[in-house]
């Protein structure tokens, strides 16, 4: 009886762990804060735009084929560390429109505010802190890929 009991217990257990899951987002339904960043322009005019949700879920849009998919899910160690170093950004450096032929962008959207940033005209000097971000991003996308 009491080993009943304890495999009872056992299973329900089990039963709450399993519905214990992170949020799962789409790229239309996404989380309060995430991070889109990316490339576009050239000849084709084309843009793709990387997604990375607070919880670590990584999405991928191409707008030629306007065609989306999700890719691996970032470790949470990576993501936060991501999140924090953004959150010490001074914003005053986010939010300059400075696109080129070929442009970069790097977006930021919190609950209450939202940063876009594009750059890529040649006579405009993107701060170092972005710039670092934005590669230490397509660092993760590269190995995510």
């Amino acid at each position: 009886m009491k080993t009943l009991s304890y495999l009872l217990l056992g299973g329900c257990c089990l039963l709450l762990l399993a519905n214990c899951q992170r949020n799962r987002y789409t790229p239309t339904e996404t989380s309060e804060e995430f991070i889109r960043f990316g490339s576009g322009g050239g000849f084709t005019g084309a843009r793709t735009t990387f997604t990375l949700m607070d919880n670590g879920q990584l999405f991928r849009h191409e707008s030629l084929t306007d065609s989306t998919s999700l890719l691996p899910r970032v470790k949470r160690k990576v993501y936060k560390e991501i999140f924090n170093t953004l959150h010490q950004v001074d914003t005053t450096l986010l939010g300059a429109q400075q696109p080129g032929n070929r442009y970069y962008f790097l977006d930021w959207v919190r609950p209450e505010q939202s940063i876009e940033t594009t750059w890529g005209s040649t006579d405009y000097k993107v701060p170092s802190e972005v710039q670092s971000t934005y590669q230490g991003l397509m660092k993760l996308v590269r190995t995510e890929e």
